[in-house]
């Protein structure tokens, strides 16, 4: 019934949402000093230790369990202020510290993973739809009985 229904939308919401369905990995640090991040930007610029080293160890949030790396990852499913930064960067890029959410904030671009309309993505476009798409008739029934009780 789903293919029957809306196999033949998939490509284009795959091509209206391609951007948001994007993947890319990257490696964070964050501090709620901006000293620590502005010397933790020098010693990696100096080649003195790496970035995971200096996640693992200074990091303030769930990343540094995982040396800082992060992904990969929908484009979609990232801070916004950090997803436009990658979006604009290339794989290897490290960002100067900046403020994000009351976070100071190290980002390096590791890698960009295009989506692609695949078997696995195409069935999880149909089920989006579907579920879309029987969400708005559960709706309409629940609202249809709640006005004919009314009546």
């Amino acid at each position: 019934f789903k293919n029957d229904r809306f196999a033949d939308k998939v490509e284009t919401i795959f091509l209206k949402r391609k951007s948001d369905l994007d993947r890319v990995t990257y490696s964070l640090i964050r501090s709620k000093s901006r000293d620590k991040i502005s010397e933790l930007n020098i010693r990696l610029r100096e080649e003195e230790d790496t970035f995971s080293e200096l996640s693992s160890q200074f990091s303030e949030g769930v990343e540094n369990v995982l040396n800082g790396l992060i992904g990969p990852i929908e484009i979609s499913k990232v801070n916004p202020v950090i997803a436009e930064r990658l979006k604009a960067s290339k794989s290897g890029q490290l960002w100067p510290p900046f403020e994000c959410e009351g976070w100071w904030v190290l980002l390096r671009h590791e890698r960009f993973i295009p989506a692609t309309l695949n078997l696995e993505m195409r069935n999880r476009l149909i089920n989006e739809l579907y579920e879309e798409w029987i969400t708005v008739k559960i709706k309409n029934a629940l609202n249809s009985l709640i006005e004919s009780t009314k009546n």
